[in-house]
């Protein structure tokens, strides 16, 4: 029976017996892939220390934890952690084909540290130095909690409901330097076993949950994937289904999705015209302080348009438009995908802009604000026919050409995905704050989550692999990935979905932005903040009146009950998916452009910055600028964090050996040798803008004025 109360051995005291009372009558479970894993959580956790050599930056491990089923072991040095990995892999008769998995939480940067400390069968990456799983030829899997469960260290453990284990703070200090010799106190050696507990426990709750280790997906977005697959493929979540009806269910499923197919170039026009959200400051108030700024967040976004508007549902088909006559016609009856050229475009309404600049592939004498056109010469880019919507609305151009136009026949998202979305919606909505189903809430509420994200994973074009001790970037046959993509029995999904679950997303949005003009200060992917409610009230009641009413349509159509899309909360609160909900007013708020604003609520201060930990950013200011507005007021273009009050570090790679002697902060000498490392060190931070951005703002405020 898994405890997180289990033995805590020093590797110099750890003895054969330990090992064997901790792997006793283990269960050994078989794959289709004639694998076979040991049952049981195991995890590794190392700390460094980084420091300079001279100019050369360094980085050392001096202390590793490493647990198995309960059973924690501490040690200093390497040779202690190659040591252990050989007597396990000994003593559980590991092979390639019978293998224990190892749980490291961000497995990018731990395997930057043992990457030559062992040889390895297979490295799976997504990306260069970032990989999934690493096998050892001694049957060790190393794989990444962190991408398993979406979560930092601290807050897995926060969302432990059976074996708790909390993240310990602040009891290690990562500023002194350490080495393998330097003594560590009871307060910080139990920060390295909680470590390696909160990984061991997470594992054990999900093997408890979902049936074995072997269940357990390689990412956070692959526990949605196989709930929403059995279901698409007419299975019970807990079985297979074989009656007459999930087999006829399940060959519609199949012709459906097999009709559904890529080649060469609507892959790379699908690529070409992904957005993600819309996230933008208004050029008209970014900059200035508001007081009584109001706050509409979309309920659910991303599942809600993928339960109410129609999608892609055949291949892409080339058709010639000369006209905006042709493109009406095509706009109307499907769904369209297109390369389209602009000459002399203008933007109409400031508040706006809505082309990013990153997305046209071809420009003349450009004028960008904040990352998003106002006018240009001349644009090639690419777009769905949801997006060519918005940009009619919000640009004048003299000419315009579209390029390579693709039509796709258009009908809902197969009812067994919808309805996988809403059991996710209901229990999500339904468990909220519901004493003793937390673990149920939160892994529905991240299924709810991880719906749209599992519709655009890339097809594997690239593969980072690890050879040599080295990573290595090759190009696949696009034809041959292409065609595996299209031939699989297992595909559930198509790739064209998630490129118009965003579009559609956004076009949500800004029915809010063009409604509120003005007023309008900041939109970030599925919420609006802006000022005078009252005058824009109207507005949000009517929209959600046409969400509730739409959705009872297509419910209807669907045969799926409407009362699905409201359930009720704890309290008895209706919550509609897909509506605005009005999520409060801030007292005072300022906005410095995308990811960039400041906000007091209820008397207190806080802040979004991409780069600054608001943690760490917060009570630096308060320390230094003492009052709200004071911090308002320094809070431009001007204003700079220093490397304490970010939060963030800069990581160096270090790919070769480097030896030496490091004395620590107690005077405690000791010989070092990594193999390969990565030294971190802490960053300032400048909310610097750039020219262009502020001639450009302070030129439009000189226009307003």
């Amino acid at each position: 029976m898994y405890s997180n109360e289990g033995d805590v051995i020093l590797y110099d005291d750890l003895s054969y017996n330990d090992l064997k009372k901790y792997t006793k009558d283990i269960e050994i479970i078989n794959t289709t892939k004639q694998i076979k894993y040991y049952n049981i959580p195991s995890s590794f956790d190392i700390e460094t220390t980084s420091f300079y050599e001279g100019d050369e930056k360094r980085a050392i491990m001096y202390e590793w934890s490493f647990g198995l089923n309960g059973l924690v072991v501490i040690g200093r040095y390497w040779w202690q952690f190659k040591e252990l990995m050989e007597n396990i892999s000994s003593l559980l008769r590991l092979s390639e084909d019978k293998r224990l998995l190892v749980y490291i939480h961000n497995l990018a940067f731990e395997f930057q540290f043992i990457c030559k400390r062992f040889v390895y069968d297979k490295v799976f990456a997504t990306d260069d130095r970032k990989p999934l799983y690493a096998l050892t030829d001694m049957g060790i899997e190393f794989r990444c909690s962190y991408l398993l469960s979406g979560f930092s260290l601290a807050k897995v453990g926060e969302h432990l409901v059976k074996y708790k284990c909390k993240k310990m703070v602040g009891d290690l200090d990562y500023k002194l330097k350490r080495n393998a010799k330097t003594p560590l106190s009871k307060e910080e050696l139990q920060y390295c076993i909680n470590d390696v507990r909160i990984v061991m426990s997470y594992i054990q709750e999900l093997i408890e949950q979902y049936g074995d280790i072997t269940k357990l997906p390689l990412t956070k977005t692959g526990f949605v994937r196989n709930y929403v697959k059995k279901k698409c493929f007419h299975r019970d979540v807990k079985g297979e289904g074989n009656s007459n009806e999930s087999v006829k269910g399940r060959r519609n499923f199949q012709r459906l999705i097999k009709s559904l197919t890529l080649d060469y170039e609507t892959y790379s026009l699908a690529k070409r015209c992904f957005q993600g959200g819309f996230t933008h400051a208004s050029l008209l108030n970014s900059g200035k302080v508001f007081e009584n700024v109001h706050s509409y967040d979309f309920t659910s976004s991303y599942p809600y348009v993928m339960i109410s508007n129609k999608f892609p549902m055949s291949s892409g088909r080339l058709v010639m438009v000369n006209s905006i006559k042709d493109y009406e016609y095509y706009n109307f009856n499907y769904l369209c995908a297109f390369d389209v050229e602009f000459e002399d475009i203008e933007s109409v309404k400031f508040y706006g802009n809505y082309i990013s600049i990153s997305k046209c592939y071809e420009k003349q004498d450009w004028m960008d604000d904040n990352g998003k056109l106002m006018s240009a010469k001349f644009i090639a880019t690419s777009m769905t026919n949801v997006d060519f919507e918005i940009v009619r609305r919000m640009y004048k151009f003299k000419s315009m050409r579209f390029g390579n136009f693709y039509i796709f026949d258009k009908d809902y998202l197969p009812k067994e995905i919808i309805t996988s979305i809403l059991d996710f919606y209901e229990t999500k909505t339904t468990l909220k704050n519901v004493e003793g189903m937390e673990k149920e809430y939160n892994d529905k509420k991240e299924m709810l989550n991880s719906c749209y994200g599992m519709c655009v994973t890339d097809l594997p074009v690239e593969v980072n692999d690890f050879v040599n001790g080295e990573w290595v970037t090759e190009l696949n046959d696009y034809d041959k990935v292409i065609n595996q993509y299209n031939k699989s029995r297992q595909r559930f999904l198509y790739y064209w979905w998630g490129i118009f679950i965003t579009a559609y997303a956004r076009r949500n949005l800004f029915y809010g932005i063009n409604e509120l003009k003005e007023d309008f200060i900041y939109a970030d992917t599925d919420s609006l903040k802006f000022t005078n409610l009252e005058e824009h009230k109207q507005f949000f009641d009517n929209y959600n009146k046409n969400v509730a009413e739409s959705l009872q349509r297509i419910m209807d159509k669907l045969d799926i009950s409407f009362e699905r899309c409201r359930p009720k909360t704890k309290d008895g609160k209706v919550k509609l998916i897909g509506e605005f909900d009005y999520e409060g007013k801030y007292d005072k708020f300022k906005t410095l452009g995308c990811k960039r604003y400041m906000y007091v609520k209820d008397g207190d201060l806080s802040f979004t910055i991409s780069g600054v930990n608001k943690k760490y950013g917060v009570p630096y200011l308060k320390e230094k600028y003492k009052d709200n507005d004071s911090i308002l007021n320094a809070f431009t273009d001007n204003l700079l964090f220093p490397p304490s009050a970010t939060g963030k570090q800069i990581h160096t790679y270090i790919d070769c050996e480097t030896k030496g002697t490091l004395i620590d902060y107690l005077g405690n000498e000791c010989d070092y040798d990594e193999l390969s490392s990565i030294h971190l060190e802490e960053t300032e931070y400048s909310l610097s803008i750039s020219e262009s951005y502020k001639r450009l703002l302070y030129g439009i405020k000189e226009q307003k004025m």
